[in-house]
This record gives structure tokens, C-alpha cells and sequence, in this order.
């Protein structure tokens, strides 16, 4: 392999340019993968946000920037330990002291029951709710406590009830928001109705692509029923970010990859702190205010996949949904 030809460069070899072009490549992928830096510097003072999954990866990220911005956050975590000690350096971080933490556990519907009852008690009105807490890729079928496959309930299902259980919440504020931290996955995703728990198949990544696509299909189908109020609700693409969520990805449990390709592939990754940008714009932008039912990327609204604009199949997504939380009829 020769240099450019007329530049002075043929008598370098071709294995330096070999090295020069994957280098350039791979400095490429990560500029573009990098993600956008928020667009919006609109302050969050006055404003109370319930964040689920706020304890570790973007969701603590997210948390520190509007804590920043002098938000009020409740984080909605599982793991109260682990919760405690996030709710401390978002604090410290973010030199602000309303950083509270509560038990919320996204595998049981009794405890997103107890958790709305909560903050019913305790709050008067919920500016922002941002479902963020998930899980990914379980090696092996895992059922929740209700009987739902976990990456079933936990995306989508339990967030599903809880923002219905908040709405008047919502409502009560000035200009309520919603937002449903999604990914690109759910462009693979196809809603297998005969499936949702895995009762047929269990292929991780097809459930996981499921759930993230029912994520999608709600925020539209939630944006129909919102129409005239003063609530809006999005969906956000963080971006592939290098957080623990990918602990059962081959890169983390494969040995050979782990010493050859991962090293990598992370490099390319954004970190938690450029992923939480694309939510954050959902949270808290002016520019978006009014917006909703739409699906955001690097803090710009972006096409979500095909199947993710069926309405035939946004609406029975609904009337399902609705029947296994126990709030409607459904199918």
C-alpha cells in the first residue's frame, strides 16, 4: 500500500498507513458517537423530579446536573444502601442539599403502589418524571415477583404504572414532563404479543429490544391521552454508553473479548456523563416545551424505528398494558 500519490509520502510504509487509517477511523466513530453537549442551560430551581434508577451510570449523572441546576430530586431506587450514598455525592457535587432517596422497586407492582401513595403524602405537585431504571440482557429467564419476565416489567411495565399513578401529579404542576430514557435498541424490537414473557422463547436480546420499543410506542400513545393538558411526555436515546447495564454483554463475561476487543469498543462508548445529555434536554429544555410524543437522539427529536409508529399496535400495546397493571380491561 502506497502513500498518496505527488504528496512526498510514498516511501512510508504500508503497514504505518494502515495504522494512521484505523486510527483515524476509530477518532472518527468517537467524535461521533460522542454525543451532543446539551443545547438548553435552563436552570431546574423550583422544580421537583422523581428520577428512577438515579444511584450509579447516567441516571447519578443526571441527577448531579440537575441538583446543579438547583433542582429538587427523589431518587427511586432499589438498592436504599446503594441510593444513600449516590443521594451524598450528587449532594456534595452538586452543592445541594435536596437530594432525597426512597424505596422503589421496579420488580413488584405493591411497591409502585406504596411508592406513589408516598409521594402523594408527601408532595403537592411532580414537574418532571424521568423513567429511567432498567435492566439488560439477562443470561437466563428471570421472573419478577408479579410473574413478568424482569426486563418486561422493569423497563416498561412498572414505569408504565407508575407514571399513570403520578399523573395528577404531573398535572398539578405548571408545565408537567415525562420522560422515558429509551435506546436505539428498540429499532430491533418487534412486539411479540404471544412473547412478552418469554413464555414461548427466551432470547435476551429480542426481550430486551421489546421492552425498549414498548417504551416508545407508550410515549406516543400516553401523548394521544395527555392532548389539552399541560403534560407532555418524550422518550430519549442516552446514546451507547459504557455503564454496568452492559454486565451481561459478551464484552464483560467473554475473557478472550475482554482483553482483545473490549478495551476498544469502551473507548468508543460515550461515558454516563455525555449519555445523560439527550434526557436532560427532554427534562428540562425551554426549546422543547410544548413537544411531545416524540423521540429524541443526541438532544435533537429524531425517526424513531417503523414498528415504533404503528398506532394499531401502540394501541394494543395500551389496552395489554392497562390489564396487567390491573388499571383497565385490556385484552
Amino acid at each position: 500500500m502506497q502513500g498518496p500519490p505527488g504528496l512526498g509520502f510514498d516511501d512510508i510504509p504500508s503497514g504505518v498507513w494502515k495504522i494512521a487509517i484505523l486510527i483515524g477511523v476509530l477518532v472518527f466513530i468517537k467524535v461521533y458517537f460522542k454525543g451532543a453537549v446539551t443545547y438548553s442551560h435552563a436552570l431546574a430551581k423550583g422544580k421537583t423530579f422523581i428520577l428512577t434508577g438515579g444511584n450509579q451510570g447516567i441516571g447519578m449523572e443526571l441527577a448531579k446536573e440537575i441538583a446543579s441546576r438547583g433542582g429538587r430530586i427523589i431518587l427511586a431506587c432499589r438498592n436504599l444502601e446503594s441510593a444513600k450514598e449516590a443521594a451524598d455525592e450528587i449532594k456534595k457535587a452538586a452543592r445541594n442539599k435536596e437530594v432525597y432517596v426512597k424505596h422503589l422497586d421496579l420488580a413488584s407492582l405493591d411497591s409502585v403502589h406504596k411508592f406513589s401513595e408516598e409521594i402523594h403524602k408527601e408532595e403537592e405537585k411532580i414537574d418532571v418524571l424521568i423513567n429511567n431504571a432498567g435492566v439488560m440482557m439477562n443470561p437466563e429467564l428471570s421472573k419478577t415477583k408479579d410473574g413478568f419476565e424482569e426486563q418486561w416489567q422493569v423497563n416498561y411495565l412498572s414505569h408504565f404504572l407508575l407514571t399513570h399513578l403520578l399523573l395528577d401529579l404531573l398535572k398539578a404542576a405548571d408545565r408537567g414532563r415525562i420522560v422515558n430514557v429509551s435506546c436505539r435498541a428498540h429499532g430491533a424490537g418487534e412486539m411479540m404479543f404471544n412473547n412478552l414473557n418469554g413464555e414461548q422463547e427466551y432470547e435476551p436480546r429480542r426481550l430486551y429490544s421489546q421492552s425498549k420499543l414498548a417504551q416508545v410506542l407508550f410515549t406516543r400513545q400516553m401523548a394521544k391521552t395527555l392532548e389539552g393538558t399541560n403534560v407532555t411526555v418524550n422518550a430519549a436515546h442516552p446514546g451507547v454508553c459504557n455503564t454496568n447495564l452492559l454486565k451481561h454483554m459478551p464484552l464483560h463475561s467473554n475473557k478472550f473479548l475482554m482483553i482483545t476487543t473490549a478495551p476498544i469498543v469502551f473507548m468508543l462508548m460515550k461515558s454516563a456523563k455525555d449519555g445523560m445529555n439527550t434526557p436532560l434536554t427532554c427534562a428540562i429544555a425551554d426549546e422543547i416545551s410544548g413537544v411531545s410524543g416524540k423521540y429524541f437522539s443526541e438532544c435533537m427529536e429524531a425517526e424513531p424505528s417503523k414498528n415504533a409508529l404503528d398506532d394499531d399496535v401502540a394501541s394494543r400495546l395500551w389496552d395489554v398494558s392497562m390489564k396487567m397493571v390491573g388499571l383497565g380491561k385490556g385484552e
